[in-house]
């Protein structure tokens, strides 16, 4: 399947799918509201995949009733992993750092 529309966000490209296998609300959840069986009547219940570098499958997630709910979310989830990789990257540039300092200390 295509997706319906694609996006680079904070570094990712981000797709978003129509979510074909979605459930009544009313059946799924507890608590719904007339928006969430409004989005499913009308067959606007979304997912997202996040691509990486080499278009590699960084998360997804399906289920979204409603196209601002999911876009919300996938922008969200893609700033976290951008946020999240730039941790990582300043841990091992600290640890690098650490290791050679010892290093010269013993020297």
């Amino acid at each position: 399947m295509k997706p319906i529309h694609t996006e680079e966000h904070a570094g990712f490209t981000i797709e978003y799918y129509p979510d074909l296998d979605a459930r009544d609300p009313r059946e799924e959840f507890d608590a719904w509201g007339e928006d969430d069986v409004r989005a499913w009547e009308e067959g606007e219940v979304f997912g997202f995949i996040i691509r990486g570098e080499g278009n590699d499958h960084v998360d997804s997630c399906w289920g979204f009733y409603g196209w601002k709910h999911c876009q919300a979310d996938a922008r969200g989830q893609a700033e976290w992993f951008r946020a999240d990789l730039g941790r990582k990257r300043t841990a091992a540039i600290r640890g690098a750092f650490a290791v050679g300092s010892g290093a010269v200390g013993v020297l």
